[in-house]
């Protein structure tokens, strides 16, 4: 395992901005270098003073050790035995909402087996009542198993959840893992988020020589690079030492022509300068793959995929696996596509993947293929598959024996990890491997979501609102979050929820969501920019936590929602954007939407709950019909009624 710890010294190095020993062009070489990352310290501890302020759960795998630190110095020790323990030890830290932070320690390991050692932050409000909040996101390293030399670890958080009251961070071998470790020289500090840059213009894998080119800046909070008064961009080209271009940076956007530049792979470096000072403040890199043929894939101006020509709205479902009843079902539902969680295990191998996409092809449906476990150093991730040893390589194959299939509709690259030089390296590489297919992630991140588009080139949200609330109860409460998705430069695709979420912790006694509950999760998104629909998760309409009649309850709703969907198709894909309606509702929180196709509409009206809704639409002479019977219409007005997560549809008569 002496390898993970490569790969984390190296993730380490990679998450660092361009610096040393770089090739300045010309225009430059009078520059000076200034730092943005001033930290003030909050916490640190190197175990001198024992480990006074340290809470566990239970002190028996936890002990000081006399000479255990970096340099003989006393340090924590973590040991456990038996993979059934599973205890942590925490120290509170004070921490400020909406700022960010950087965790930083040494870590050496000895024969551990399983996920690892690992170290977190965790996110609490106070409660009326006392009792603690858990607030998400909360950040995780990634484990660390085997045994290796004292390593540093660094662990970024973007931003501090806006209601913290407390915090702490927290070590602790996962759950099945047992072995050694030792943690030493823990530093958490203040932190300026590093600088992004993602090229919104041209969208795509494939750029051509001379074309014009648009970066947008975000920082790794998702915070826009709004502080850019008197700044530059200075772009270069193949660490070439000529002069470069100096472009202006507006509105957090870079706009300029590539050079002419021969077909293949090239590398811009781009700079943020303060001529008048002479100051470099900031540097980051990024590949072009310059070609002229233009790749299989694009997106509208208004984000619809578009394959070979013609438009294309992903419809279908998240699967665990792929088997006849899946297809069946995903055919009946009206649905065009499907995400196998475990896509590597739907055949024996690359070869039997290959005939499992042939037979989608048969039934013409597509796969969005999840890579999301090939990963070194995650949870559960793999490194050994189908001959192949190593995230990359075995990355590598599966692209070199699927991407010329016609079943293959994208890449899944990202199921919810924290933004990170992994994740930008998996999608360079797969950039350059396959460029005629995109990349999609899905996150639930909402705050720091822009800069996630450094990673995919198409973004989704895991959000979900029915858990155990009462239909007239239930709310959407992240309609704020659900917006981030059209935000961020990239196309957006819903992954709306037919799951119960009680199915995988029984403790909490949920339910499935009802017909107009999934309508409108799906419709809301429609409304705000979404151009595809996974819904999340088919498989679990069987699943065994689950009541013995749900799928026969819930099945009849996911066909209607699925039904409607595909009759707003022309407008949901249209090159004519959907406009929000600005009302004022006359009770609760309701939102409404027109979608516009060659001369023709159609109105999105949805509640998000709790309770009772209603809302006054001024329509003058046009006559609707409504398709769910919740508007009622009388002089030149429709009035809309709902109660908890509703919604309708107005269809011009």
């Amino acid at each position: 395992m002496l390898n993970l710890c490569l790969f984390l010294a190296v993730a380490l190095i990679m998450s660092a901005t361009v610096r040393g020993a770089e090739t300045l062009p010309a225009s430059l070489t009078d520059f000076s270098r200034i730092g943005n990352d001033q930290k003030q310290e909050s916490f640190s501890a190197d175990f001198s003073s024992g480990l006074r302020g340290w809470t566990m759960t239970s002190p028996g795998e936890f002990s000081l050790e006399r000479h255990g630190g970096r340099n003989q110095s006393p340090g924590l020790k973590i040991s456990r035995k038996n993979p059934a323990d599973y205890n942590i030890i925490g120290h509170s830290i004070k921490l400020i909402p909406g700022e960010s932070y950087e965790l930083s320690f040494y870590v050496k390991t000895a024969g551990i087996q399983g996920a690892g050692i690992r170290a977190g932050v965790e996110f609490y409000a106070l409660k009326a009542d006392g009792t603690q909040e858990y607030l998400f996101p909360t950040t995780y390293t990634q484990g660390i198993s085997g045994s290796c030399d004292w390593t540093k670890i660094v662990l970024k958080i973007p931003r501090v959840p806006a209601r913290t009251e407390k915090a702490g961070i927290a070590f602790f071998l996962d759950k099945k893992s047992y072995g050694t470790a030792w943690i030493d020289d823990i530093e958490f500090r203040s932190a300026t988020p590093s600088l992004v840059a993602i090229m919104i213009q041209p969208h795509g894998h494939r750029v051509r020589s001379e074309a014009p080119v648009t970066l947008r800046f975000v920082r790794e909070n998702g915070e826009f690079f709004s502080d850019s008064a008197g700044r530059e961009a200075h772009m270069q080209f193949n660490d070439d030492p000529g002069e470069g271009q100096f472009i202006p940076i507006t509105n957090s956007e870079a706009s300029f022509n590539l050079p002419n530049l021969p077909d293949g792979k090239h590398k811009l470096t781009c700079r943020i300068v303060d001529r008048h000072n002479k100051q470099i403040q900031d540097a980051m890199s990024l590949p072009l793959l310059v070609g002229s043929r233009p790749s299989v894939f694009a997106f509208s101006p208004t984000g619809v995929l578009v394959v070979n020509g013609k438009k294309f709205m992903p419809l279908g479902f998240y699967i665990t696996g792929l088997t006849e009843r899946t297809i069946r079902l995903v055919k009946e539902a009206g649905g065009n596509v499907v995400m196998p969680y475990g896509s590597l295990w739907i055949g024996k191998g690359r070869t039997g993947i290959r005939r499992k996409l042939d037979e989608l092809a048969k039934s013409n449906l597509k796969i969005i293929f999840s890579l999301k476990d090939v990963y070194a150093g995650i949870n559960h991730g793999i490194t050994e598959y189908d001959g192949l040893r190593g995230d990359d390589e075995i990355v590598a194959g599966l692209v070199a024996a699927l991407k010329d299939h016609p079943a293959l509709l994208a890449w899944y690259v990202n199921d919810e990890l924290t933004f990170s030089p992994m994740l930008v390296r998996r999608r360079d590489l797969l950039a350059e491997l396959d460029p005629d297919h995109p990349l999609w992630t899905v996150q639930y991140q909402t705050t720091e979501l822009p800069v996630y588009a450094r990673i995919a080139d198409v973004i989704g949200l895991s959000l979900y609102s029915v858990s155990n609330l009462p239909p007239e109860k239930s709310y959407i409460g992240n309609d704020a979050g659900i917006r981030q998705g059209t935000k961020t430069s990239v196309p957006f695709w819903a992954v709306p929820q037919i799951h119960n979420l009680g199915i995988y912790d029984a403790s909490r006694k949920c339910r499935s969501p009802e017909a107009q509950e999934i309508r409108t999760m799906a419709l809301l998104q429609a409304g705000i920019g979404a151009k595809g629909f996974v819904f999340y998760m088919l498989d679990d309409l069987w699943h065994p936590n689950a009541p013995a009649d749900n799928f026969d309850k819930v099945w009849p709703h996911v066909v209607s929602v699925f039904r409607d969907l595909r009759s707003l198709e022309p407008f949901i894909t249209s090159d004519e954007p959907p406009e929000e309606i600005n009302i004022a509702g006359d009770e609760g929180r309701v939102r409404v939407f027109r979608l516009r196709n060659n001369g023709d509409e159609r109105i999105i009206i949805t509640a998000l709950g709790p309770g009772k809704s209603q809302a006054t639409i001024t329509v003058g002479s046009k006559r609707f019909r409504s398709l769910h019977n919740r508007c009622v219409s009388s002089d030149g007005k429709i009035v809309f009624q709902g109660t908890g997560i509703d919604s309708d549809v107005l269809i011009p008569e």
